[in-house]
């Protein structure tokens, strides 16, 4: 018999909506990221307004100088001709210009400021929600698995994708051992009907495990070995996401 094993998907399963089973101490961890979250937003948010308004008010005055710049020129230029003051005339301006631009420059560094900080407060956060999810799934999809025949549909998906096979062994917990047997006459029908199909008590495994072996190898259907897939994938792809920003 070979050792090589694989996993496969478990079919959603949709549940009512209950006790998400999130101890006190992980709700609140995850309140606090929540208000952390919306304390930045609202703090970004607030500091966009602020720049808008710099900006705005820079623009208005600019205008006026702009306006003020025209009525004077004439007077100006011909006072500087007089006067000798024609270089004065011309520096001037360019301080409005060069104030203009530090007034913008020193916008644009807030604004890139403020999103560092909250961008930084969503990284740190993620992995805690992360585990605080995986955590709420698995308590939930235990609870299901203990009081419905969902643990069957698992069983029928996995004989599904062997069905073909001579030999077909199931292993589960003894609890899930006796639910099996209600159910072995209408699994039986699924796989090819001059394969042998065995069930097996084993005590090494926890409820809501299913191990299936065939002579080409061996399937861990069990929601725990689901669950720490999906976990991996989900901290490989935030780090990913992480690094491509």
């Amino acid at each position: 018999m070979s050792n090589q094993s694989k996993v496969i998907g478990i079919k959603q399963l949709k549940f009512a909506n209950e006790n998400t089973g999130v101890d006190q101490e992980d709700q609140e961890t995850l309140e606090n990221i929540q208000k952390q979250q919306v304390q930045a937003e609202e703090e970004l948010k607030l500091t966009r307004d602020k720049v808008d308004q710099l900006l705005a008010d820079t623009k208005k005055r600019i205008e006026t100088e702009q306006e003020q710049w025209k009525e004077e020129k004439a007077r100006w230029v011909e006072e500087a001709k007089q006067q000798g003051y024609q270089d004065g005339f011309q520096l001037g301006k360019q301080e409005s210009i060069t104030e203009y631009k530090k007034l913008l420059e020193q916008a644009r560094k807030i604004v890139e400021l403020a999103e560092q900080e909250g961008e930084a407060i969503l990284a740190q956060s993620e992995p805690k929600i992360l585990r605080l999810g995986l955590v709420a799934a698995s308590k939930i999809i235990h609870q299901e698995l203990e009081k419905s025949d969902a643990y069957i549909d698992i069983v029928r998906n996995v004989l599904r994708e062997v069905q073909e096979q001579p030999l077909v062994r199931i292993k589960s917990n003894p609890a899930d051992y006796e639910k099996m047997q209600k159910y072995k006459d209408e699994l039986r029908l699924i796989i090819d009907t001059k394969a042998e199909l065995t069930f097996y008590p084993d005590e090494a495994l926890t409820e809501g495990a299913c191990v299936i072996e065939t002579p080409f190898g061996k399937i861990d259907a069990s929601v725990d070995s689901q669950l720490e897939t999906l976990r991996h994938s989900l901290f490989d792809l935030a780090g990913e996401i992480n690094r491509e920003t």
